[in-house]
């Protein structure tokens, strides 16, 4: 029945794709496509929908989809399959990038990451992105990718393989003492002529033969903790893909739908179901750090799949970007917010512009307009608009850890960086350590034991920080004022799901949130609550918060805590905060908050209200500057100053 190149044993979701594939050569037995359906068909040729999902047109290929097995494989009257009502693009990459887990200096120095195609720039500052040769733009903050995509659409993804074609093409990582600042970069590439002559990029001779191969990397080299294996992709899991040659394998008998370096290869997947899914490379399946060291380097992201309809907007935004969509005050002095705003012709808060592309890839956002959604509860408020935040525990993580006898001493080993949400980890080791070394943001902190003091912003700033450090290694200034540290921020009463994933490679966890819960069953009243929920490496869960999200059913302001329950997890920096603020947050410096060691403190970005609920008030004290000398004296006063701006003068 099946084609001669197709392995036999598949999923029901694969069957359906080889159906609508067609053989390619045809034999005995061997079934034709569906009616009208296509496995090449360009979106770009018929119309495509609109925005989230509004106004969306049938692709011009016809019927695309999985359908009824039974209806297609039995032969019945009906044959009818789903259509893809809309087409989302996405034009991604793969790319080498070191990135830093938190604010004490632990590392990731052969980082691998999927971002935007428009998110990277080359490393010597031209304009061609060549594998090995490119870099995060320096005011993106290494973050797993999200794609979004309504249920009913269809997503194509068109990504390129820019990684180092072998591991010694990977720019080398700086020796990077404690607390010293890394080095600009330089504005030529040393390894420019080996690449180009590798990859044969311009310039390239191959006249002589086949290019040698890089010398090898020396044993003690960072470069060796990434895979050998070059080649990349983007397997889905659990979502359906359209056609075999999207599900970025090497599998059996089938062609590899896999990406070389330089290669670029395109995916197509319907979103028929409502959920997160973790995606992945289906080049690096064994080998490693928990049998998968690009899990373990950080190459994975998440589909989320919207309600029919929605509409998506981002969630965090800088004081500029909020700034340029405003287009005047309320009688409250409140932001009239145009949530359609564009500079240079880029959407500012909208994640799709107008022609249906990706143009924003953030962990968190705002979801409007939604249709009924089929993971809410009707204790959850969240039908139409709701806040979405993404969570994706990840272990076996590659880092350089802050203090070296964090990574020598057998005695420290539970307390050090090695979990992680998000790329963010912030340990109870360096916090500690750096304490009794009167170094960092705690170091005037005698008194400082326990918990109170572990994980709490009040002494330590906020959990998996990124700052700019000076010549002597002290902290200036926080990076990334949109999305700074592993706190995710909401308004109190917003309605909130969280979409939490596990990247593996290797452990279960537990997902454990204080303060708020979710119903086990959604949509069922009867339902028992839950506030933690065991995941384990590949899955996906979203909690659709009871209450009206924000504060819970109290309304409380400041933070909510949510970390893996298992100790030494959540010990290892697998943990971060829900933020409640209860007054309109624009971004600006005078609602910084105080930091021991940072002079402006930290930032809180702009945080985008929900469209069609009523706006948080403006605050209504005066402005007041958080520098270290304020909090210094405040703790000379006892006058403990709570992460909301909230002083306790009791």
């Amino acid at each position: 029945m099946f084609c001669n190149k197709r392995t036999a044993e598949l999923t029901a979701a694969a069957l359906v794709a080889v159906w609508a594939a067609g053989c390619g050569e045809s034999g005995e037995g061997q079934p034709g496509p569906l009616p009208g359906a296509t496995s090449r068909t360009d979106p770009d040729d018929g119309d495509t929908g609109a925005g989230g999902g509004a106004a969306s047109a049938q692709h011009a290929g016809g019927p695309i989809g999985n359908g009824s097995l039974t209806d297609i494989f039995s032969g019945g009257a009906s044959r009818a399959v789903r259509t893809c009502r809309g087409w989302v693009k996405a034009n991604i990459v793969a790319l080498d990038q070191p990135f830093t887990y938190n604010r004490f200096g632990a590392f990731n120095p052969v980082g691998m990451v999927y971002a935007l195609r428009r998110d990277v720039e080359s490393l010597d500052g031209g304009g061609n992105l060549r594998p090995g040769n490119v870099r995060l733009r320096e005011d993106e903050r290494p973050r797993p990718l999200v794609l979004r995509v309504n249920k009913g659409d269809c997503l194509e993804v068109r990504f390129t393989n820019l990684l180092a074609p072998d591991r010694a093409l990977i720019p080398e990582p700086p020796d990077v003492p404690f607390h010293a600042p890394l080095p600009p970069p330089e504005p030529v590439d040393p390894l420019d002529e080996l690449v180009e002559a590798w990859t044969g990029g311009p310039g390239a001779s191959h006249a002589d033969g086949p290019v040698a191969p890089p010398p090898p990397v020396p044993a003690s080299d960072f470069r060796n903790d990434s895979p050998a294996t070059r080649a990349a992709s983007v397997h889905v899991i659990g979502l359906q893909y359209l056609d075999i040659d999207s599900d970025g394998a090497n599998v059996g008998k089938n062609d590899s739908s896999l990406a070389d370096p330089g290669e670029t290869r395109t995916y197509r997947f319907l979103a028929d179901e409502e959920g997160t899914f973790l995606f992945l490379s289906g080049a690096h399946l064994a080998g490693g750090e928990g049998d998968n060291q690009a899990l373990a380097n950080g190459l994975f992201g998440a589909v989320h799949v919207e309600p029919e309809g929605a509409v998506w907007y981002r969630s965090q935004v800088t004081a500029r970007e909020l700034k340029r969509a405003t287009r005047g005050r309320n009688a409250d002095g409140t932001p009239r917010i145009d949530f359609d705003a564009e500079h240079d012709g880029e959407p500012l808060l909208r994640i799709l512009d107008d022609d249906n592309e990706i143009v924003h890839g953030d962990l968190n956002a705002v979801i409007a307009r939604a249709g009924a959604t089929e993971l809410t509860t009707p204790t959850a408020e969240a039908e139409g608009v709701f806040r979405e935040f993404t969570a994706i525990f990840h272990d076996e993580i590659q880092v350089v850890q802050a203090f070296p006898e964090l990574a020598d001493d057998p005695t420290l080993e539970s307390l050090r960086d090695a979990f992680a949400i998000n790329y963010g980890a912030d340990a109870f080791g360096p916090r500690l350590l750096a304490n009794r070394r009167r170094i960092g943001p705690s170091k005037e902190c005698v008194e400082c034991t326990y918990e109170e003091f572990f994980l709490s912003s009040w002494p330590n700033g906020d959990p998996a920080l990124n700052v700019e450090k000076d010549e002597k290694g002290k902290a200036r200034r926080a990076l990334f004022p949109d999305d700074p540290s592993n706190v995710h921020h909401a308004y109190l009463g917003d309605p909130v799901f969280i979409r939490n994933l596990h990247a593996g490679p290797k452990e279960t966890h537990v997902f454990h949130l204080h303060a708020h819960q979710w119903l086990h069953s959604p949509r069922d009243d009867d339902s028992s609550y839950f506030d933690s929920e065991s995941i384990s490496p590949g899955s996906a869960f979203t909690y659709a918060i009871n209450f009206g999200g924000g504060g819970n059913r109290n309304f409380t302001v400041g933070d909510a805590i949510f970390h893996c329950h298992l100790y030494p997890h959540f010990a290892g920096g697998m943990w971060a905060l829900w933020r409640n603020h209860d007054t309109f947050e624009a971004g600006t410096e005078d609602r910084n908050l105080p930091d021991g060691e940072l002079e402006d403190g930290t930032p809180t970005p702009a945080l985008v209200p929900l469209p069609g609920r009523p706006m948080p008030p403006m605050p209504t004290y005066e402005p007041t500057h958080a520098s270290a000398q304020t909090t210094m004296a405040m703790r000379s006063r006892a006058v403990p100053v709570r992460p909301c701006g909230i002083i306790d003068l009791r």
